[in-house]
């Protein structure tokens, strides 16, 4: 039986469809079976980060109502033979979605993908707990902001009411150059107030562009692409390593490269 995983936030805005998608495409390039479910219905953007809402002919719903096989709705991702997505309705009512056909359809997914991927809508909503109740584990997803990490410590609390087996956190957008400034939260302090595991940590992105379901890098070596890597390797080992997020930013060069993140 494959791992049954939701993503969540407890605010909009903080990468979590990203991070999903990210850890999806790690994942299958390792040689795991993954299949991306969209749960967040009427804002769903999974398909359009693979570029694939074009080939969308059934949904979730459709899988849900019996209008379709679950084969028929599960689409291949175009430069990744074992990694798939499963796309929610973009007019879909919310509360029209039954718990316990939700709950067989992850069931049957989980019994061919070695990972299923929840990504579920950003607060505590009817979907929100749909995810939960098909999961077994969590990943919340934050930000080093003072409103995402507030909002965060109200889904851990909510979570932990729960039967998940497990919530991690995966803290996104973290900016070394900031940290060693002392002029953002580190990743410890971030973990320190929220009192859950972390999972990882991958860096501001300014530096690469998420087009047509590929990373394509501006220049070099994409360090958001690694931390990706470790992230995965984590989610995959149940390891602990944590990217080294603030190592360009220190010594005399980090002060230069401090000081050109500053002025850019």
């Amino acid at each position: 039986m494959g791992r049954k995983i939701c993503v969540v936030s407890g605010k909009g805005g903080v990468g979590k469809t990203t991070v999903t998608f990210g850890l999806g495409v790690s994942l299958a390039k390792m040689g795991y079976s993954v299949c991306l479910m969209d749960l967040d219905l009427g804002l769903n953007n999974l398909d359009s980060l693979f570029d694939l809402e074009n080939k969308v002919v059934f949904d979730l719903t459709d899988c849900l109502e019996g209008r379709c096989r679950i084969k028929q709705a599960l689409i291949n991702c175009d430069f990744q033979e074992n990694l798939y997505i499963l796309s929610s309705a973009k007019t879909e009512i919310m509360s029209q979605i039954s718990q316990i056909k939700l709950n067989m359809l992850i069931n049957k997914l989980a019994g061919v993908f070695d990972f299923v991927f929840i990504d579920s809508p950003a607060g505590i909503n009817n979907n929100f707990f749909l995810a939960v109740k098909c999961s077994d584990e969590a990943i919340l997803v934050v930000t080093p902001h003072i409103s995402s990490i507030r909002d965060a410590d109200k889904v851990i609390g909510v979570i932990r009411g729960t039967d998940l087996q497990s919530v991690s956190i995966v803290i996104n957008r973290i900016r070394g150059d900031m940290v060693t400034r002392k002029e953002s939260l580190t990743h410890l302090q971030i973990q320190s107030l929220l009192k859950a595991q972390l999972l990882g940590v991958l860096p501001e992105y300014d530096d690469i562009n998420i087009h047509f379901g590929k990373f394509v890098f501006k220049k070099g070596k994409s360090d958001f692409v690694t931390a990706l890597n470790i992230l995965a390797n984590n989610v995959m080992k149940d390891k602990k390593d944590i990217y080294d997020y603030t190592r360009k930013y220190r010594g005399f060069t980090g002060l230069i490269r401090r000081s050109l993140k500053r002025s850019v």
